[in-house]
């Protein structure tokens, strides 16, 4: 898929929400560094996080960031706002 506004082939690519805000990511990134990236210029101290709107345990997601998926980090207690 191309981007309209940067041309910028973002096939390779992830999407991250955070407040709002969504910023692409590329595929194969270690998955858990950039969670904790986001969360932590967010300033959460505790979250949830979803993969394709569905809540995920740490425990439970990849290792890498995955080319097409949606990623969502929100805070622990506004959680149930997806």
């Amino acid at each position: 898929m191309w981007n309209v506004e940067t041309t910028e082939n973002t096939q390779d690519q992830a999407t991250f929400e955070v407040n709002g805000s969504v910023t692409n990511v590329n595929a194969g990134e270690d998955l858990k560094e950039t969670v904790l990236g986001f969360a932590r210029e967010a300033g959460y101290g505790k979250f949830r996080f979803y993969i394709d709107g569905e809540e995920t345990l740490p425990q439970d997601a990849p290792e890498k960031v995955v080319a097409g998926t949606a990623y969502k980090i929100v805070p622990y207690d506004t959680a149930g706002l997806v």
